[in-house]
């Protein structure tokens, strides 16, 4: 912790600009960037002339009482216009939704059939470049058909999906009816 300070008179007067021209004071070499702790407290607080800060009528394109943190003049090193060049930029071309090759009908459960029991089966699943499905897992569906609509979906094959030219893995989400009426 710092030394105390050394006691000073109980009220400190506050100067004017004008008083201070008045009486030339010495002054030390302040360095720009540090901080320097005072010798001692100053008995007298002058008043700083704030009406020199800022740029009369503001800067063109300025905030309005500006910006926190803001540089006088604008921004450090900033660009007044946008200087991105567009001419080598590669057209995206429409993704290509893929397309079923081949399906693979799920069995209906002896189970569920004898109980007559009929819903839907939501799989999420993700294919490969080529097109296949990798992984799949289940999000909903009932207990007795989740495992077979699982087991066929991931014999399903895709065309590959094609982005910009490139086959691209893709996550998609499947629904399968199981109705009594098959």
């Amino acid at each position: 912790p710092p030394p105390p300070a050394k006691k000073a008179s109980s009220k400190a007067k506050v100067k004017s600009g004008r008083e201070r021209a008045e009486k030339p004071e010495e002054r030390r070499a302040v360095i720009s960037g540090r901080l320097v702790a005072p010798v001692e407290i100053p008995e007298e607080i002058e008043e700083e002339d704030v009406s020199d800060f800022g740029i009369d009528g503001g800067i063109e394109g300025g905030v309005e009482g500006g910006v926190e943190g803001g540089v006088i003049g604008g921004v450090l090193g900033g660009v007044l216009t946008d200087t991105t060049d567009t001419s080598d930029a590669i057209r995206v071309t429409t993704v290509q939704r893929p397309k079923l090759i081949r399906r693979v009908e799920p069995e209906y459960p002896s189970v569920a059939l004898k109980a007559r029991i009929r819903g839907r089966v939501i799989v999420e699943a993700v294919t490969d470049i080529y097109g296949r499905v990798r992984d799949a897992r289940i999000i909903s569906g009932h207990p007795l058909l989740n495992a077979n609509a699982l087991a066929a979906v991931k014999q399903w094959i895709y065309e590959p999906y094609i982005v910009n030219g490139v086959p691209k893995p893709v996550k998609f989400t499947v629904i399968i009816t199981f109705s009594l009426q098959q």
